[in-house]
């Protein structure tokens, strides 16, 4: 009976300390993560090619909620379909990404625009049109990404008019050194 209320006694204190754990594992987690996701950006950032594609992944495998490794990791397939022309199994790689993104965060504006620049460039006109039009209408207007969008969706369809009413309103925001100024984003 001693062994048994000592046995219990271990067992509730395992119990207390490892329920305690769940949070630090994620932290911990979230911090592997993050060394690989590091690797790949700085691969992006000074213009290599290389294992990025790999690093955001394993950065996923690590913390699947990692959103800025699914939309670099997306950003990396496009990049790799423009270099390799006709990359249209990467741009269903990058939309899966972007679905995940907007699944764990649906109101990322940089999500739906370059999800829509994917089934653009998949020549999905429809699909990409619903895209810019949703971040737009439904996360934010102010921003020129989702209208540059357009107008080359307008321009592949052959619709001129469009196009430049388009870049039009592109012409209307801010720029600075050619970045547009942050001062006119959406939070």
């Amino acid at each position: 009976m001693k062994k048994m209320k000592k046995l219990i006694i271990l067992l509730i204190l395992f119990a207390i300390v490892s329920s305690g754990g769940c949070e630090s594992q994620k932290n911990t987690e979230k911090d592997l993560a993050k060394v690989y996701y590091d690797k790949g950006r700085d691969i992006m950032n000074n213009r290599q090619r290389g294992d990025e594609i790999e690093n955001f992944s394993k950065a996923i495998n690590i913390y699947p909620e990692y959103e800025e490794a699914y939309f670099f990791r997306a950003i990396s397939y496009m990049k790799l379909g423009y270099h390799f022309k006709g990359g249209g199994n990467v741009y269903q790689d990058a939309i899966k990404d972007f679905d995940k993104l907007i699944e764990l965060n649906p109101s990322s504006y940089e999500a739906y625009v370059n999800r829509g620049n994917a089934y653009l460039l998949l020549g999905d006109y429809k699909k990409a049109s619903d895209n810019y039009s949703y971040s737009i209408n439904s996360i934010c207007s102010k921003r020129p990404e989702a209208y540059y969008g357009w107008a080359m969706l307008h321009i592949m369809e052959g619709k001129l008019n469009p196009a430049r009413l388009s870049l039009g309103i592109v012409g209307q925001f801010s720029y600075d050194d050619g970045y547009f100024l942050k001062s006119e984003n959406c939070d």
